[in-house]
Formats: structure tokens, sequence, C-alpha cells
């Protein structure tokens, strides 16, 4: 799999995405990332974007893609990485295939072909 600071350029989109956005979700999702950041309690940070996300925001999408293929502040969680990136390539995000793709062949080997 990547190297783990790969997630970070994932963040930069997300967060140019969640600009672009706007409403109704752009205040939450800076103050979660905010939080997340700054360690202030991850996990609720982490559920929150997950909050966001399936009620629609592609930026939550993208960051939880990231959080959870790469492990940042969770463990690294391979069905909601694969989940997850699958929405945000579905919204347009093409990084998020690589990302699918690397996690399935990483935990899931036997099915390379």
């Amino acid at each position: 799999m990547a190297g783990a600071a790969d997630y970070k350029k994932h963040f930069i989109v997300a967060n140019k995405v969640a600009k672009a956005e706007g409403e109704p979700w752009i205040d939450e999702y800076r103050t979660n990332t905010k939080d997340f950041e700054r360690g202030k309690d991850p996990s609720a940070a982490i559920a929150e974007f997950n909050y966001l996300a399936f009620d629609g925001s592609v930026a939550s999408s993208i960051r939880l893609c990231a959080i959870y293929a790469y492990g940042v502040e969770s463990e690294v969680n391979p069905i909601a990485g694969l989940f997850w990136c699958g929405k945000a390539y579905e919204a347009g995000y093409k990084a998020a295939e690589s990302i699918r793709r690397e996690l399935f062949l990483k935990h899931w080997p036997e099915y390379e072909g």
C-alpha cells in the first residue's frame, strides 16, 4: 500500500471539495476537521464524518476513504475503506479507485487475477 503520508494529499482535496460543497455541511466539516487534526477525540470526528458522508458530503467520503484505508487516527478498516472510496469515486474523485484497488489486493490477495 502507498506510504502513510499519502493520506494528506487526499485530505487537501477533501478540504477543497468541502469548500465547494458549502452548505449544509461546511461548518460541521470544518469543525470536525479541526478536532480530528488536533487529535481531539478522533473517533467522535470520524463518526461525524460518517454522518456527513451518509448525508451526501463528498468531502467527508474522500476523507473517510483515506482515514480507513491508511489507518489515520484509527485502525485500517478495509471494508469501510472500500465503501467510502467507492462513494468518493462514484462522486468523481478518480484517485479513490486506486486506493480501493490497493486495499482489495492487500486484504484479499487470493482474488488477484
